[in-house]
C-alpha cells in the first residue's frame, strides 16, 4: 500500500467530523508519510485549542445565528468557514517540517493559475466501489475534485470557471496575503507538531461572506464585557476573498502538491457521505460538539460586565468553564456554576432576575424558560 504523497478530501460538510478525521489521518499515518486533505466547512467558527472563546468572538450572536463553535485541537487563531473558503491541510514528517513550506506551495499553485481556468466537471459517480477510510475508494490521477454530489469515474464535461482575482505573498508570520494594491489576509494558518509528525492546515478566502465573517469575530466591550486571562489571543487583520472557484483552487493545488512531492500517478481518495468511518472519528467528533471541549477547555480568565444604565459592575473568574468567583453581584451560589446563560439563570434568586437576564445576554444569550430576555441585544 502507498503511503507516501497520499491525496484525500472529504465532501462531508460537518466541520467536527472533517476535523476528526483530519486529526485520524494525522494520528494513524505512517510517520514517513507526507499528506494533503482538502474539505469545505458548513458554517462556524473554529477557536485554536489555547483560545478563549468569549474573547475571541461574539457568542450571542453565534448562538442567534445557529453557528456553532468548534474548538479544534492544533493551536493558531480564530477563523470564521463557511461554503466560501477551502480548508487545506500538509502533514509530514517533523523532520521535513518548516512553517513556510506548504504556503509557499499554495502561493505558487495559486500565482500558476490562470483566470478563467477550465475545470472537468463529473458526469456520473459508482457509489459501490466506496470502501472504509483504510481503503478509500480512488479517482484517476488528474481528476479534479468536485465538492458537490457527484464524482466521475469516467470522462466529465469540462467547464471554464474563475480562476483568482489577485497575486499572493507570504508575509513575516507565514500568512498568505494579497500582493496589491493593498496587502489582506487570504489565509490563516495553524501549525500542530509532535514528536515525528507535523502538520499545518490553514483556510483560503475564495468568496466567504466577509460581511458575516467581521461580524462573527466583533465583540463590543461595552455589551459583551471585557475578558483578561491566559489563553492565545488571535492577531487581527484586514482580510479579502481571492475571487476563485473552489473547484480551481482544489485542482491546482492538487497539480502542485503531486510536482512537488513527484508522485504524479497518485490518486485522489474520497471520503464522502457513503464512507465508513472509524469509531475514533465519530467519538472524537461527538467529544468536539460538547459544551465541556467547546467552551469548558478554556485557560482560566476573568469576564467583566458594567451596566449600561445602572451603577453596577460584575466580574467572573472562570477556570475550566467553571465559576470560581464572583464579585459585585452576591451570589455565592453561582461559584462551582458552569460559565453558561442556563446555568446561571437556574441559580439566581428571584430578585436578581433582571440582573440575571442582563448578564446572560451579554454572555451566550441563552436562558432557559421562564426567564426569557426582557431586554434582548440587537446585533
Amino acid at each position: 500500500m502507498r503511503w507516501s504523497g497520499r491525496i484525500f478530501t472529504s465532501r462531508l460538510t460537518d466541520p467536527f467530523l472533517n476535523l476528526s478525521i483530519e486529526h485520524y489521518l494525522f494520528k494513524n499515518l505512517p510517520v514517513d508519510s507526507t499528506r494533503l486533505f482538502l474539505y469545505i466547512n458548513d458554517p462556524c467558527v473554529v477557536v485554536g485549542r489555547n483560545q478563549n472563546p468569549w474573547r475571541e468572538c461574539n457568542v450571542p450572536l453565534l448562538n442567534s445565528l445557529k453557528v456553532p463553535l468548534v474548538r479544534r485541537r492544533s493551536g493558531g487563531g480564530t477563523v470564521v468557514h463557511d461554503r466560501g473558503n477551502v480548508n487545506f491541510s500538509f502533514m509530514v514528517p517533523r523532520s521535513s517540517f518548516a512553517r513556510d513550506t506548504h504556503a509557499l506551495l499554495v502561493i505558487d499553485a495559486m500565482n500558476k493559475t490562470s483566470d478563467p481556468v477550465a475545470v472537468t466537471v463529473p458526469n456520473a459517480y459508482d457509489e459501490s466501489d466506496l470502501g472504509e477510510l483504510s481503503g478509500l475508494d480512488v479517482a484517476p490521477p488528474g481528476t479534479p475534485f468536485e465538492m458537490s454530489d457527484s464524482l466521475s469515474t469516467g470522462d466529465g464535461t469540462i467547464v471554464s470557471v474563475p480562476g483568482p482575482q489577485v497575486k499572493l505573498k507570504l508575509n513575516s508570520r507565514f500568512d498568505i496575503v494579497t500582493k496589491e494594491p493593498i496587502e489582506k489576509k487570504v489565509s490563516g494558518s495553524a501549525f500542530k507538531i509532535e514528536r515525528q509528525r507535523a502538520y499545518h492546515h490553514g483556510t483560503m478566502l475564495l468568496n466567504s461572506r466577509l460581511d458575516v465573517l467581521s461580524s462573527l469575530l466583533h465583540r463590543d466591550v461595552s455589551r459583551l464585557g471585557i475578558v483578561k486571562g491566559s489563553g492565545v489571543e488571535s492577531v487581527k487583520s484586514p482580510v479579502a476573498n481571492i475571487g476563485c472557484d473552489p473547484r480551481a483552487f482544489e485542482q491546482a493545488v492538487v497539480d502542485e502538491f503531486r510536482q512537488v512531492y513527484e508522485c504524479e500517478d497518485e490518486p485522489l481518495e474520497v471520503i464522502d457521505s457513503t464512507t465508513t468511518l472509524p469509531d475514533e472519528v465519530l467519538e472524537s467528533a461527538n467529544e468536539m460538539q460538547t459544551w465541556d471541549w467547546a467552551y469548558g477547555s478554556t485557560p482560566k480568565f476573568t469576564h467583566t460586565f458594567t451596566h449600561p444604565e445602572l451603577d453596577i459592575s460584575v466580574q467572573f473568574s472562570v477556570n475550566k468553564g467553571v465559576i470560581t468567583d464572583v464579585t459585585g453581584l452576591g451570589q455565592g451560589e453561582l461559584v462551582g456554576c458552569r460559565y453558561n446563560g442556563q446555568d446561571i439563570v437556574s441559580r439566581l434568586a428571584d430578585k436578581d432576575q433582571h440582573l440575571g437576564s442582563w448578564i446572560v445576554q451579554s454572555l451566550d444569550g441563552l436562558s432557559p424558560d421562564p426567564f426569557p430576555f426582557s431586554n434582548p441585544v440587537h446585533i
